[in-house]
C-alpha cells in the first residue's frame, strides 16, 4: 500500500514538471534588465488580446477624424491662440455682412453693381488673411532686426502723399483714387514695431531722461508731424496714447511719463487749434454734447438717430432706411457701427463690443506669457493690443457722440483695404508671439505686468528689478547663446 502512494506521487510530480516545461518552451522571451524585466512580470499572468482586435483607441464623439480638414486645421493652429483666430473670424465675417448690408444700395445706384464694395471688402479680406497666415509663420524676432528699415520706409511712405497729388478722404490722404491705399494706416503698425525695439534695447537707460524720453519724444514728434500734415489727427492722437501706454509697460517713470504726456498732448492741442477743419470738428461735439438731436454736424445727427431707431433687436440685416441718399454718410466706412447698431439693435452692439474686450484679454495674455527676457515680445504683443482695441474704442466712441468726428475706421468691420491688411498682419505677429509663448520652457518664468515699484512694468527677468538686500547671496542667469 506505502509503495503504491509512492508510485502515485511520483507520476503526478514527473507531470507537473512536464508541464512546466511544455509552457516555458511556448512562453515568449523576457527582457533581461531593466524595467523591461518587470513590466514583463506584470503582463505574464494577464490575458492575451485576440490578434484580429485593433489597439488603437474609439474615436470619442464629436472628435475630428484622422486625416479630415478639421483635425488638419487643428494640428496646424494647435500652437497658436487659439480663441483670438475664433475672434478674429467672426469680426471678419460680420464686418463682410454689414459692408455689403450698409453698401448694397448706393453701390446700385452709382456704380450699377450691388456687390461693388463686397467684392473690393472680400478681395482685400483675401488679401488680409494670406498677410495674417504668413506673418504668424515668421519669427517675430524678425521685425526686432528690421525696425529701423521698416521706419525709414514708413517715413518716405507718409511724405509721397505730400509730394504727389493725394486723395483726400475726409482728413486721410491716399495713394489711389479709391482710398483703399492710405499710408497713416501702415504707420501704425510700423511705428508699433519701432517702439517695442527701441524700448526693449533700453533696459533700465529708459528711466534716465536724455536717453528715454527725449529720443522716444523726437521719434514719436517726426512721425505724428508727418501724419498731421495729411491733416489726420485722429490718427496723430492714437499713435500718441499707444506710444504713451508702451512707454510705460516698458518700465518708464512716472515723472517722465507725466512730463510726456502733457507735452505730447499740448502739441497736439496745439496744432488742433491751428487747423480750420479740426477745430470745426471740436466745435460740432460741444455742440452735440449741448443738444444730441439737434446740434452739432448733420453726420452726427444722422449716426444718433440710427442708433436710437435700432432697439434691442434691430431692424433686421439689410432692412436699414438710413443708409440711402439723405441717410448717415459713409454708411460702409466710418459711420458702419451706427449701421450695425440700426440693423441688430443693442444687442448687436454690445455682442461687438465683447469681441473686442475678448481680443483685449486675450492680448494681455499673450503679452504676459511672451518668453522674452529682452522684452520685445511683450512690449511688441501690448502695442499691438492697444493699437487694435484703442481704435475700435475710438471708433465707437465717435458714433455714440462721446469723442469727436476722426475719420478711424473700425477694425475688421469697416471697408477699407489699407486698414484692414495691416491690422491682420498685427493679429499674425501676435500670433506668432503666443506661438512661442506656448513653446517656451517650463522652468522659464513667465513675463508678468510689474506694479508701481519705479521698475520695468513689462518683466521676465531679473535685470529690470530691485537689487537685493545687502548679504543675500544671489546667482546670476546663464547667458543662452
Amino acid at each position: 500500500m506505502l509503495g503504491f502512494r509512492l508510485v502515485k506521487k511520483k507520476g503526478a510530480m514527473a507531470r507537473k514538471k512536464r508541464r512546466e516545461s511544455t509552457a516555458a518552451v511556448l512562453a515568449p522571451p523576457r527582457p533581461r534588465w531593466g524595467a523591461g524585466a518587470e513590466s514583463s512580470h506584470k503582463t505574464e499572468s494577464a490575458p492575451s488580446r485576440s490578434p484580429t482586435r485593433s489597439s488603437a483607441r474609439p474615436r470619442r464623439q464629436g472628435q475630428a477624424r484622422p486625416g479630415s480638414v478639421a483635425s488638419f486645421l487643428a494640428a496646424a493652429f494647435r500652437d497658436y491662440d487659439q480663441p483670438l483666430l475664433i475672434v478674429v473670424g467672426t469680426l471678419l465675417m460680420l464686418g463682410l455682412f454689414m459692408v455689403y448690408s450698409a453698401s448694397f444700395a448706393i453701390a446700385y445706384d452709382v456704380f450699377e453693381r450691388s456687390t461693388y464694395f463686397f467684392v473690393r471688402q472680400l478681395m482685400w479680406t483675401t488679401i488680409g488673411v494670406a498677410t495674417l497666415l504668413l506673418f504668424m509663420r515668421i519669427d517675430y524676432h524678425l521685425w526686432q532686426r528690421l525696425a529701423v528699415p521698416i521706419l525709414l520706409g514708413i517715413l518716405a511712405f507718409l511724405i509721397m502723399p505730400l509730394i504727389v497729388n493725394a486723395a483726400n478722404f475726409g482728413a486721410a490722404q491716399s495713394l489711389l483714387e479709391s482710398g483703399s491705399i492710405q499710408p497713416s494706416e501702415a504707420a501704425k503698425l510700423a511705428l508699433v514695431i519701432y517702439n517695442a525695439a527701441w524700448l526693449a534695447s533700453k533696459g533700465s537707460r529708459l528711466r534716465q531722461v536724455g536717453s528715454g524720453l527725449i529720443p522716444y519724444a523726437i521719434i514719436l514728434a517726426v512721425v505724428d508731424g508727418l501724419i498731421i500734415m495729411e491733416p489726420d489727427f485722429g490718427t496723430a492722437t492714437l499713435l500718441v496714447v499707444i506710444a504713451v501706454a508702451m512707454f510705460f509697460v516698458a518700465g518708464a517713470e512716472i515723472k517722465q511719463l507725466f512730463i510726456g504726456t502733457l507735452l505730447s498732448g499740448s502739441a497736439l492741442a496745439f496744432f488742433i487749434s491751428q487747423s480750420t477743419h479740426a477745430m470745426q470738428r471740436v466745435h460740432d461735439f460741444v455742440a452735440t454734447i449741448k443738444d444730441p438731436l439737434n446740434g452739432g454736424s448733420y453726420h452726427v445727427r444722422k449716426i444718433i438717430t440710427a442708433l436710437a431707431s435700432g432697439g434691442l433687436l434691430g431692424q433686421g440685416i439689410g432692412q436699414s432706411q438710413i443708409k440711402g441718399e439723405g441717410g448717415v454718410p459713409l454708411p460702409w466706412s466710418d459711420s458702419i457701427f451706427a449701421i450695425l447698431g440700426n440693423e441688430l439693435g443693442l444687442f448687436g452692439t454690445l455682442f461687438v463690443l465683447g469681441l473686442f474686450l475678448t481680443l483685449a484679454y486675450r492680448g494681455l495674455r499673450i503679452t504676459m506669457n511672451a518668453p522674452d527676457k529682452d522684452h520685445f515680445g511683450g512690449i511688441l504683443a501690448f502695442g499691438i493690443t492697444c493699437w487694435l482695441v484703442f481704435q475700435a474704442f475710438i471708433n465707437i466712441a465717435v458714433i455714440t457722440a462721446t469723442a469727436p468726428l476722426t475719420g478711424m475706421t473700425l477694425p475688421f468691420i469697416s471697408f477699407g483695404g489699407s486698414s484692414l491688411v495691416t491690422s491682420l498682419a498685427g493679429v499674425g505677429i501676435l500670433l506668432n508671439i503666443s506661438r512661442a509663448g506656448n513653446r517656451k520652457e517650463p522652468d522659464h518664468a513667465p513675463t508678468g505686468l510689474w506694479r508701481w515699484n519705479g521698475g520695468a512694468r513689462l518683466s521676465g527677468d531679473s535685470r529690470d528689478r530691485e537689487p537685493p538686500p545687502p548679504g543675500r547671496r544671489t546667482v546670476s542667469p546663464r547667458r543662452v547663446r
